[in-house]
C-alpha cells in the first residue's frame, strides 16, 4: 500500500458510469524541512476512472485529484461526473465503503451534503468531531 491511508480498484456498474475506479486517499507533508506542518495535515484524494471496454492505455483513463484539509469533504466530493445528451449532470459517489460491498450511488448533486453519513469507512479515515469543528476555513 505504500504511502496510501486508504487504496482501492473497484469495479462500477451504475449507469452512465459502468466502468473501474482507483481511490486513494494520502496524507499531505512537507516536502522540506523537519517539522511536522502545525496546521492539520491535508489531505489528497487521487481518482482515476476508466470506462468498460475503453481500450488499456493511460489515454483512456480520466484522472483527477482533490486536496482538503477536511477529510469528511474529500469523502463527500463526487468520483466522477458525466452529461446527458440534454446537458443534465450526474455524479458517481462512494457511500459506502464496507471491504467487498463497496456502494456507488449516481446524483445529481455536485457533492453530497455533510449530513449525509458515509458507511463502513476504515479507521485511517474517520475524523472525529473535535478535530472536524476545528479545520481552519479555506475561502
Amino acid at each position: 500500500m505504500g504511502r496510501w491511508e486508504y487504496e482501492s480498484f473497484l469495479d462500477v456498474d451504475e449507469p452512465p458510469f459502468v466502468g473501474s475506479v482507483h481511490i486513494g486517499y494520502q496524507k499531505l507533508v512537507p516536502l522540506s524541512g523537519k517539522e511536522q506542518p502545525k496546521a492539520f495535515p491535508a489531505w489528497e484524494r487521487l481518482v482515476i476512472w476508466k470506462r468498460r471496454n475503453s481500450e488499456n492505455a493511460l489515454c483512456a483513463q480520466t484522472p483527477h485529484v482533490n486536496t482538503d484539509v477536511c477529510l469528511r469533504k474529500l469523502e463527500h466530493a463526487r468520483i466522477q461526473g458525466a452529461k446527458d445528451a440534454m446537458g443534465n449532470a450526474f455524479n458517481l459517489y462512494l457511500v459506502d465503503y464496507t471491504v467487498g460491498r463497496e456502494v456507488f450511488r449516481v446524483l445529481d448533486f455536485e457533492e453530497l451534503p455533510e449530513a449525509h453519513q458515509i458507511a463502513g469507512l476504515p479507521p485511517s479515515l474517520t475524523e472525529t468531531n473535535a478535530v472536524h469543528r476545528s479545520h481552519p476555513a479555506i475561502n
